[in-house]
């Protein structure tokens, strides 16, 4: 359907549309296909939206992609590293690496010293968020909020009325539309409001925990992708998605909800989206008498 190459590395909403990264470029969904929009020589490795741009890394230099207009260099990393997540906003851009947090500004980047020193030497960061004046990191020494008015980090211990953790191997991190801070970990999933934990293993219904991502929208639901399928929290309920019924690969490397709540998927094998579509038992009951007949029946 036009994706540049089947391995996507990123998928993020730009407005009414999507963008996926792949091994070689960028492309942008228009309703049918994918329209390339950049070919790249090196793979995509993370992408994001802000200030009215596309931002992405390609190989060791991070780019930006505005409307009609070809890829500005914004600067490059530091030979050694490797970027894993990319956070946009308006007064100051974030890099997360394997060897720690970065600051780009003036095409310079300079290590967030506050951050990754409370990461005790497991510097790997996964993902980062932002609501208002706090971000958050998800790393592999842990969880970490930095208070951007102050510069002041803190290295998240969430505890609830049953358990604590300490919390290593961090895989995502995301803010839901009430301002939930979420982040998901091996030892489970995690959410903060209002300066209280409620902490969610598979005794509380998650179904599986080898996490690569978190994504959030405009809706209260969450999601979380994982290395065998993608998890979605409504609130209530747990809801796995799995398997080519559901995926193209169940390797998700990367989420985004679109304005109207569709999850969009960057898989090992190309881009997947799954809609949630209100209908009547009838036209329920005539799709299924549909893929009944279209795959399963092996007789006139």
């Amino acid at each position: 359907q036009g994706l540049p190459a089947d391995q996507t590395t990123g998928i993020v909403s730009d407005g009414d549309t999507m963008v996926a990264a792949s091994q070689s470029g960028l492309a942008r969904f228009d309703g049918e296909g994918w329209t390339i929009i950049h070919k790249t020589n090196s793979p995509v490795t993370c992408l994001t939206t802000g200030r009215d741009r596309i931002w992405f890394v390609e190989g060791n230099s991070v780019f930006s992609l505005a409307a009609d207009s070809p890829p500005g260099n914004e600067g490059s990393l530091p030979a050694a590293m490797t970027a894993n997540c990319i956070l946009v906003t308006e007064d100051r851009v974030l890099v997360g690496t394997n060897a720690g947090l970065l600051e780009l500004s003036g095409g310079q980047t300079q290590p967030v010293q506050a951050v990754n020193q409370l990461l005790s030497g497991k510097l790997a960061i996964r993902q980062l968020a932002q609501h208002g004046a706090e971000v958050a990191v998800a790393a592999d020494g842990g969880l970490v909020t930095l208070n951007t008015a102050t510069g002041t980090p803190e290295l998240q211990n969430p505890r609830d009325q049953k358990v604590g953790w300490a919390l290593q191997d961090v895989r995502g991190v995301g803010y839901d539309a009430k301002g939930s801070l979420w982040f998901a970990a091996p030892q489970g999933v995690g959410k903060r409001l209002d300066d209280s934990w409620t902490l969610y293993t598979g005794h509380e219904g998650l179904p599986w925990n080898d996490f690569t991502c978190v994504a959030t929208g405009v809706s209260e639901d969450v999601w979380f992708g994982t290395n065998l399928g993608a998890i979605r929290y409504t609130g209530d309920t747990w809801e796995y998605r799995q398997g080519r019924r559901w995926l193209l690969d169940d390797k998700v490397q990367a989420i985004a909800l679109s304005e109207n709540g569709d999850a969009w998927m960057a898989t090992s094998a190309g881009v997947s989206c799954i809609q949630t579509r209100p209908m009547t038992l009838e036209r329920k009951a005539a799709t299924i008498n549909e893929d009944i007949d279209h795959f399963h029946k092996r007789t006139e």
